[in-house]
């Protein structure tokens, strides 16, 4: 296990220095975030090569209990790039996963966070975490184009602000995926949350879980609740399951739980 560093809000911490990149050389030091308690914190991160490579996949990697990492993002630019992604994580580190073409060609990958309270920060911000829990039937996980299926719906007044979600694939038969990538929470036409279906979801028999952090800066995530409907697929300006590739799975048994956690803020009235 590699040493870990603590990483503090507005540092800047590099996970990995100059390392020559003739093959894929796997993870860089690990850091503990100091997380503040108010706020969500925003993580940015950058790579940066010596030259560009022929191909390359740096993964930013994420764990709550420093022992079981999972990708939080992805890098593939071959000429180095800034990201950013937004979430409350104990612990991060930066995976060169694969490389072709670098031989004599250094990598420098960096990451620095800062923390956000959102559009509406309150007195007592952060505010409690509300749960809210759907099941998806076999006749939900097969219509999934027509977003049909609400997870959370509006709340008049609020801004809704979703956290994470969890998906519970319980006991039967796989589907047929059909070419769907993926499905998740989806709001406005965008997802934000989603589960790879390559993974298990429900391209395999139950049961089977996930969690997925939700990213709670991200647009369609502050603004549900806050404007009139603006796509077919925002029933009731809320959050709905859809998917996306493909055409809707088909045959399969048993359901899937969705659980999403939230906060509710406020809109302040003129």
């Amino acid at each position: 296990m590699a040493v870990k560093y603590a990483a503090n809000v507005g540092e800047d911490s590099i996970s990995i220095d100059g390392e020559d990149l003739t093959g894929a050389f796997g993870a860089g030091s690990e850091f503990a975030l100091v997380i503040p308690n108010h706020g969500t914190p925003s993580i940015a991160w950058q790579t940066v090569f010596s030259a560009p490579v022929g191909s390359i996949t740096v993964l930013l990697e994420a764990s709550l209990d420093s022992t079981n990492w999972f990708t939080i993002d992805t890098s593939t630019s071959i000429s180095g790039e800034i990201r950013t992604i937004s979430g409350s994580y104990r612990f991060l580190r930066i995976n060169n996963s694969a490389v072709t073409v670098g031989a004599g060609i250094t990598l420098t990958a960096s990451f620095v966070y800062s923390n956000t309270s959102g559009l509406y920060p309150l007195i007592g911000d952060p505010l409690p975490i509300y749960t809210t829990q759907v099941t998806l039937a076999q006749a939900d996980l097969t219509a999934l184009s027509g977003a049909t299926k609400v997870i959370l719906a509006g709340i008049p007044g609020y801004v809704i602000v979703p956290v994470a979600s969890q998906w519970d694939r319980l006991a039967g038969n796989a589907y047929t995926l059909n070419g769907v990538t993926q499905i998740g929470v989806f709001w406005a036409g965008s997802f934000i949350s989603t589960y790879s279906n390559t993974s298990g979801l429900v391209d395999a028999a139950g049961p089977v879980s996930s969690i997925h952090q939700v990213a709670p800066g991200s647009a369609a995530s502050v603004y549900v609740g806050l404007t009139p409907a603006q796509t077919t697929l925002q029933t009731g300006n809320g959050l709905v399951a859809s998917r996306t590739g493909g055409t809707d799975l088909s045959g399969g048994t048993g359901s899937v739980v969705v659980t999403l956690w939230y906060r509710k803020y406020k809109v302040p009235q003129p």
